[in-house]
């Protein structure tokens, strides 16, 4: 098996496009440019990024788990606010009925 390297990819592929086997239009050169711009910016900065991408991750999570204990607490006090105002409508009616047995009897 022959090695090219670099010299013999470019020369294959001097050959391809002058004998027009390969057609690049622009939108392709664009692609391709894009392609090896993000190479070369993930080759050399891809441990930045990285570094990046999970200091964000882990402030994202902090910030959900403190959003969810907090929804909890609120829950929990919504559940014991409507507690107490059940166990006061329900005082309220006994007094009610008691009232109406009171007057029925004189």
């Amino acid at each position: 098996m022959v090695s090219f390297g670099l010299a013999g990819g470019l020369l294959l592929g001097f050959f391809l496009f002058s004998k027009e086997i390969i057609v690049i239009n622009e939108k392709t050169l664009v692609a391709l440019s894009f392609v090896i711009f993000m190479y070369f910016v993930l080759s050399r900065y891809g441990n930045d990024f990285a570094a990046g991408l999970d200091e964000k991750g882990n402030t994202l999570q902090e910030e959900y788990d403190r959003s969810k204990t907090l929804e909890k607490e609120y829950v929990q006090k919504l559940i014991s606010f409507h507690q107490t105002k059940l166990k006061s409508h329900q005082k309220c009616q006994l007094l009610l009925l008691a009232s109406m047995l009171h007057s029925k009897s004189f």
